[in-house]
């Protein structure tokens, strides 16, 4: 099958929270260096999040397994009605009645939405850099087989699978030697290994060292990073493919210690273990020769939010575990 540019759509997903979303996603239309040929899908949960905040219950489930407790929604939703208005002939807007996770509206683009052979998924929150990532996809797809192409991405992992050896030994040591998928080394901040110096050293010192409490540890599976990502739609729906986060508990007991390790799969590690299964092909790239990438502008918030999160395990100022 001879794959060309008429076999590409291109969709992006707008939860409408948070007014930092806005102002990236009018970064992604400036940005987009294909109008000549393509509109952007924009799935728009906007009205269902606005619904679901105005209930009694006021919960906004972020994921299958965390949630936030009335969380603060500045969007400014005339700014937003403005911006769709200056964009109508580039775009097309999919509202949705209720307010879907990122990983479910994802399936329903594939399975529903869609009608291309390669589907671009895109955050709301990316930039454009370069004009050529369509035509390297193009020169990919053609690479390959059609019926064994699965996916184009990136590989990436931030906090790799483990279990402590030691029980003084925290988690987020492992954190100074990670490399993402461009080989940079994600080195921490000077406070935060002052932070573990620390921890290491009171560990050491303490007396009660045989009992020492563990902390919480968060390791994570690799996955196929979602911020940009070209999918095969026959393949997705020939193999009922999902994109579904993966929660592993793991306990890990030693002598009198027992310690909980939580294992963390996104919706690209999900959807990359079932191209595995599938046994199909992936091709690796750097996004980053692409797009810039925001990063959670959609749900981040400089004040803290009550809620519940798998992570944490109970009701928490602040939902969001660091992961890197």
């Amino acid at each position: 099958m001879k794959i060309k540019p008429k076999d590409f759509e291109f969709y992006t997903f707008f939860l409408g929270l948070r007014q930092s979303e806005l102002k990236e996603i009018k970064k992604l239309f400036e940005s987009f260096p294909y109008f000549d040929s393509y509109k952007i899908n924009v799935i728009d949960k906007s009205q269902a999040v606005k619904k679901q905040l105005a209930s009694k219950e006021k919960k906004l489930y972020l994921t299958w397994r965390s949630y936030q407790i009335d969380p603060e929604c500045d969007l400014n939703y005339d700014e937003f009605r403005q911006l769709l208005n200056e964009y109508k002939d580039r775009i097309k807007i999919i509202q949705e009645s209720k307010p879907l996770f990122h990983g479910q509206s994802m399936d329903k683009v594939l399975k529903q939405y869609a009608k291309a052979a390669y589907v671009v998924l895109m955050d709301s929150d990316i930039v454009f850099i370069s004009d050529k990532y369509l035509l390297d996809m193009i020169n990919v797809c053609n690479r390959y087989d059609y019926n064994e192409l699965a996916a184009i991405g990136t590989l990436f992992q931030n906090a790799p699978f483990h279990l402590t050896l030691r029980p003084e030994l925290p988690s987020s040591i492992y954190g100074l030697f990670l490399t993402g998928s461009n080989e940079k080394i994600n080195r921490k901040s000077l406070l935060g290994i002052q932070k573990i110096l620390l921890k290491l050293s009171v560990n050491h010192f303490s007396k009660r060292k045989k009992n020492v409490i563990r902390d919480k540890y968060l390791g994570r599976f690799p996955r196929l990073h979602p911020a940009l990502l070209t999918v095969n739609r026959k393949i997705f729906n020939t193999y009922d493919m999902c994109f579904q986060n993966l929660y592993l508990d793991v306990l890990d007991k030693k002598k009198n210690n027992e310690s909980k390790h939580r294992i963390l799969g996104d919706n690209g590690a999900s959807f990359l273990y079932q191209c595995a299964l599938a046994g199909k092909k992936i091709v690796n790239i750097d996004f980053e020769e692409y797009v810039n990438h925001m990063a959670r502008a959609s749900t981040i918030s400089k004040k803290k939010t009550k809620g519940w999160s798998w992570f944490n395990d109970e009701l928490t100022d602040d939902i969001t575990p660091s992961l890197k």
